[in-house]
């Protein structure tokens, strides 16, 4: 599985903590995070103390690394704490998906990325210190070829129709001209 991005106070690593303890004796999962930022040091720290060899840290990638990690991952990890998850959705969903890795997020039902996943059928939502769930999907992707193909090829199909430049810029154009149109109701509007 692969966390790649900021390490920081917005994202909520004590699941991924959780759920790595839970899966270290399956020899066949390790969990890999590359970046950094303000909770870099305080994870590996707690990687660390809690004696997580699954877990494997890494500095910020450059881009053919990164490549050649997507290639390597299974699972793409999202994670935002509570409050932030109204905010956006992280640049890193896309690039996970693009790559047809079936994410797991830590987030709340009501989030974009619990949108994508439930609507679009790429991955699996866990809720905030549901490290059992969290452990339990990642051991289904990994016991279960087909569904996790499945989700991998939804991974790919869902970027290619949903979140390409074009239907983006597509998007954006939309709602620019449903907002100069309603600024035009708005002054023609008697008052």
């Amino acid at each position: 599985m692969l966390y790649s991005g900021n390490i920081g106070r917005f994202q909520d690593f004590h699941t991924l903590l959780e759920g790595a303890e839970r899966l270290r004796d399956h020899s066949t999962i390790r969990f890999e995070i590359a970046g950094d930022g303000a909770r870099a040091i305080w994870l590996r720290n707690e990687a660390r103390n809690r004696g997580l060899s699954n877990m494997v840290f890494r500095p910020y990638l450059r881009d053919a690394e990164y490549t050649q990690t997507l290639r390597r991952a299974s699972l793409g990890l999202i994670t935002l704490e509570p409050g932030m998850e109204a905010l956006g959705v992280p640049s890193k969903t896309y690039n996970l998906l693009a790559a047809g890795l079936p994410l797991i997020a830590v987030l709340g039902p009501e989030s974009d990325v619990a949108r994508i996943i439930a609507t679009h059928g790429v991955g699996y939502r866990v809720d905030h210190g549901d490290a059992e769930a969290f452990s339990r999907s990642i051991v289904e992707a990994a016991a279960d070829p087909d569904r996790y193909s499945e989700m991998s090829l939804q991974a790919i199909e869902y970027v290619n129709r949903e979140a390409t430049l074009d239907v983006a810029v597509e998007r954006y154009v939309e709602e620019i001209e449903r907002a100069a149109m309603m600024g035009r109701a708005h002054v023609a509007a008697p008052s």
